[in-house]
């Protein structure tokens, strides 16, 4: 058994407390220390890692590009690029062409044998035909033909007009008709 006893005067007692507490704070600066000179050779450490990669990647890369094979690589994936871009530039084209070859065919199928067609003018969507109909009935009936006109269940002319002071002479009626042109059916 061992008894101890504490001599010390009280002024000694806490100077040593003091210096316990002061060691105490000095190894956990000392630890915190360490630890964050760990993180900074750490960081430093993956830095030049990664700077070395980057360098061994820039080599083999100057590497590539300067073998033949590659540069015909390119070569083919810039003419695919621009093939590419000319077919979307003629698909879009194809998609928003306007055939006024259908006009003629819708003309050719719904003007009766009793008018005959002098001209027809195009201004973007507006089609002016000048005729001359043996009479005016078959001018009417031209007209009705032509507001009924319909394809996929569009209405392929709007807006018809023709003059009524056209219309005075009974027969052998020179008139001039003026229509819109839904463009969907002409696609």
């Amino acid at each position: 058994m061992r008894i101890s006893f504490n001599l010390l005067p009280e002024k000694q007692k806490k100077h040593l407390h003091v210096q316990k507490i002061f060691r105490i704070i000095i190894e956990q600066e000392i630890h915190f220390m360490i630890l964050f000179l760990f993180l900074i050779f750490g960081t430093f450490a993956i830095f030049f890692i990664l700077k070395t990669e980057i360098n061994i990647m820039q080599n083999i890369r100057t590497k590539l590009v300067e073998q033949e094979q590659y540069k015909s690589v390119l070569k083919t994936h810039k003419q695919f690029k621009d093939i590419h871009k000319k077919m979307n530039m003629i698909e879009r084209l194809a998609n928003n062409h306007v055939r006024w070859s259908q006009l003629f065919i819708i003309l050719s199928e719904n003007v009766s044998k009793y008018i005959s067609i002098d001209s027809i003018k195009t201004d973007e969507d507006m089609v002016t035909i000048v005729a001359v109909a043996d009479t005016r009935e078959d001018v009417v009936k031209m007209k009705d033909v032509f507001s009924n006109i319909k394809i996929n269940d569009i209405n392929c002319f709007s807006d018809i007009v023709v003059p009524e002071s056209q219309l005075a002479v009974p027969v052998d009626v020179t008139f001039t008709m003026t229509l819109k042109v839904n463009l969907e059916c002409l696609k």
